[in-house]
């Protein structure tokens, strides 16, 4: 008696669809079934910066001679030789051996990493590597 309610209850698992189309009178499915991308702060400036020969040192990059700061300011990464946020070398390595994603999709502006799948993120002063 237990195997066959053991197989029942698995038929009756195979036959409920895993993804239900939605309908046009299915308004709540339609944005239940519509993931939405989140938007990732542009680090463009520090990458392309990284790869033309900014160096680490003390948190900051160093370009021609001059500490420059990463800013986050409107959702688009920058530097500045007055002040902004240090980044640890571990990020900084694993950016200057990263590859940006620029493609369009869910991790538009991460990184891609040895460590994994990465974006650039601003924590208490400080320009840190998280997980999406």
């Amino acid at each position: 008696m237990k195997k066959l309610n053991l197989f029942l209850l698995a038929c009756a698992v195979l036959a409920v669809p895993a993804c239900t189309p939605a309908t046009s009178s299915d308004s709540d499915g339609i944005g239940a079934a519509q993931e939405a991308f989140v938007t990732y702060a542009n680090p463009t400036a520090i990458k392309d910066a990284i790869d033309n020969g900014a160096t680490w040192s003390g948190g900051a990059l160093v370009i021609s001679d001059v500490s420059n700061y990463c800013v986050l300011a409107d959702g688009v990464w920058s530097l500045s030789s007055v002040s902004g946020d240090t980044m640890p070398r571990g990020a900084f390595r694993l950016i200057q051996n990263g590859t940006l994603i620029t493609d369009p999709g869910e991790y538009q502006w991460c990184f891609d990493t040895a460590g994994g799948t990465l974006q650039l993120a601003e924590q208490d002063g400080v320009a840190t590597l998280i997980d999406p």
